[in-house]
């Protein structure tokens, strides 16, 4: 928890001031006069030994802050889809599976997609599900099968990397 103006609680502070420079141990009270008179916030940042406290615009940092905690958690995991037909050519096959691979290695999921159309939905469990066995013995990164499905036009399979 971060401590702001008079929630600190110590009698001797080091101190730095709002352009970054070390002003060293001085008393608490002169610290947060000091930042009284910049018209800015005393910020306590570590709590080790002698406590360390900053003069800066605490709402301003604290919007940095939330920024932060955003950037690192959007896009940590995302869900790559990788579709084929069911009459592919062995080098295309070869080829996604290099890129699932690579996908997998990043941590992402992927998401595999057969499609059928026509006259090749007379069969598609069978085919689809052979075409998957034949693509997942190409990749090489240890992975695990989170679901499958089939609906009207395709069969799908969801992996992730094997923990």
């Amino acid at each position: 928890m971060t401590r702001v103006n008079k929630q600190i609680r110590a009698q001797e502070v080091l101190l730095i001031d709002k352009d970054g420079n070390n002003l060293g141990k001085i008393s608490f009270r002169d610290a947060l006069s000091q930042a009284y008179q910049d018209g800015l916030d005393l910020v306590e940042v570590s709590n080790r030994g002698v406590p360390v406290c900053k003069i800066i615009d605490y709402s301003k940092w604290k919007f940095e802050q939330s920024k932060r905690q955003k950037k690192k958690k959007v896009g940590k995991i995302e869900i790559k889809e990788v579709q084929f037909r069911p009459n592919i050519g062995k080098n295309d096959l070869q080829h996604r599976a290099k890129n699932v691979d690579r996908f997998l290695s990043k941590g992402h999921r992927v998401k595999l997609v057969v499609r059928f159309k026509g006259r090749e939905k007379a069969h598609m469990l069978d085919t689809g599900q052979e075409v998957l066995r034949k693509f997942l013995e190409m990749i090489t990164v240890p992975y695990s099968v989170d679901n499958t499905n089939e609906d009207g036009h395709s069969v799908s399979m969801m992996l992730k990397v094997q923990t």
